[in-house]
């Protein structure tokens, strides 16, 4: 009889499980890149006023705390993408489920790891959208008001959309678990 040798069974993850997690970091950077221009569009400014080559800012026209007020919304926006993300992430791990799949603390790291990108695609994205809608005058102008959009450190701000992210996808995993049970 001739001995017949079986090859393993690669253990790797199903190709499906990839395309879900490359499907939710496409979302999510999606989903940034829009947070990010709205942000940039809703960016306080200061006025500038240039007289005899002097640049002072204009208190009465320009916003009151023009960077906290940028990092509020910065926060308010990162906090919706963080939740809009994890309800998506937990609607593919559920119908995965249902289909015999699990979810599991796999895709809890990779939802974190996808709001941190998507986080960092606010930052820059308002950034450049702000600068391009608010931009200096040319050295050479010698009088005349324009606005600016102050740079904005966004400090704790990077981690508003994981945590949101990761807590509002573990009460929700943790509720539809305790509930069939």
């Amino acid at each position: 009889m001739p001995l017949v040798t079986t090859s393993p069974t690669p253990t790797t993850r199903s190709p499906k499980a990839i395309g879900v997690g490359a499907g939710l970091l496409a979302f999510g950077l999606v989903v940034g890149l829009v947070a990010g221009v709205i942000w940039g569009f809703i960016h306080p400014t200061y006025v500038i006023e240039i007289s005899d080559g002097t640049a002072v800012i204009d208190t009465e026209a320009s916003d009151e705390s023009a960077e906290f007020t940028a990092i509020g919304w910065l926060t308010v926006l990162s906090a919706v993408v963080g939740a809009v993300l994890a309800l998506a992430a937990w609607f593919q791990t559920e119908r995965s489920r249902r289909a015999g799949g699990t979810g599991g603390i796999g895709t809890l790291i990779w939802l974190i790891v996808v709001a941190a990108a998507s986080a960092f695609t606010i930052v820059a994205t308002g950034q450049v959208v702000a600068q391009a809608l608010h931009d200096l005058p040319p050295d050479h102008a010698a009088s005349g008001t324009f606005t600016v959009a102050p740079a904005v450190n966004p400090h704790v701000a990077w981690l508003v959309a994981p945590f949101v992210s990761a807590l509002l996808y573990w009460m929700l995993t943790f509720l539809a678990l305790s509930t069939k049970r």
